[in-house]
């Protein structure tokens, strides 16, 4: 008996042949995309009650080409419901524009890393994964709490620590080290993570550590970024940047680990340039 005969021979062989189709993505609900099976989306739900930006990790199959993907995060009103469908990129809605982060890709090709950035406002955050437009998974949503008082939460132990591994700040930055044509020294830095366990550093973890940093320089003698920053992605515990042009004279370089599994950890560095 073939599949179309049980399909119009009851109402369960009806359900058995659309069961065997979903399996093999002919019955594909357009609401949840078929391609969702493939990844796996793993960022903050619900109410978070750490403050951004917030790390997510993306499972992906072997051999996909991580430039085609990217994370579409929306903010939205709190009052107003989740949406049931973001926008296309660059489309405005009601709950505003689509903004879409690009992947990084870390030491394992099954997994992709990205920073949601945090908002001025208290609002909700919306997204989930696309390819070009197609959107790939579920619409994840999360609400801040609270939403910029962080002299109420409690302290809460630290789970990293972070180091700037070179240059050494302690060495003036000279146009020696300069590494691009760019007017402005640029260079590159490289900071390690290690996780802390029980209140004490454990050093043999960081070979396994995975996340992302972000490097941004500081307004001297206040504790507030002048910089964008640039992120680079922690693999095997080190984070190497790209090339960035520092400032002139002394500057501070705050360092930002954001792990996978040990949360995060910042360390301020003293840098001066010649």
């Amino acid at each position: 008996m073939s599949l179309m005969d049980i399909h119009s021979s009851s109402p369960w062989g009806r359900a058995l042949l659309c069961l065997v189709w979903a399996l093999c993505g002919a019955c594909d609900d357009k609401s949840t995309p078929q391609a969702s099976l493939m990844y796996d989306i793993n960022g903050p739900q619900g109410i978070v009650r750490v403050a951004g930006p917030w790390l997510v990790r993306v499972g992906v199959p072997e051999g996909i080409d991580p430039s085609v993907l990217s994370l579409g995060v929306q903010y939205s009103d709190v009052n107003e419901e989740r949406p049931a469908e973001l926008p296309s990129s660059g489309e405005e809605s009601g709950a505003g524009e689509l903004l879409t982060l690009p992947l990084l890709t870390t030491g394992r090709p099954d997994t992709l890393l990205v920073l949601i950035p945090a908002p001025e406002l208290e609002v909700e955050l919306n997204y989930a994964l696309y390819r070009g437009e197609d959107r790939l998974s579920a619409i994840y949503s999360f609400r801040e709490l609270p939403p910029r008082d962080h002299q109420s939460l409690e302290a809460s132990p630290p789970q990293c620590e972070v180091y700037i591994e070179s240059p050494d700040p302690k060495l003036p930055v000279t146009s020696a080290l300069d590494q691009a044509p760019q007017s402005g020294i640029q260079l590159s830095f490289s900071a390690r993570a290690f996780p802390v366990r029980d209140g004490a550093l454990d050093i043999s973890g960081g070979g396994s550590l995975m996340g992302v940093a972000t490097f941004e320089w500081l307004e001297a003698g206040e504790q507030r970024s002048t910089s964008a920053g640039t992120i680079a992605t922690i693999s095997g515990g080190l984070a190497r940047t790209a090339p960035f042009t520092t400032p002139l004279g002394e500057q501070k370089l705050l360092v930002t680990a954001y792990t996978v599994r040990w949360g995060r950890c910042e360390s301020v560095n003293l840098y001066s340039s010649l």
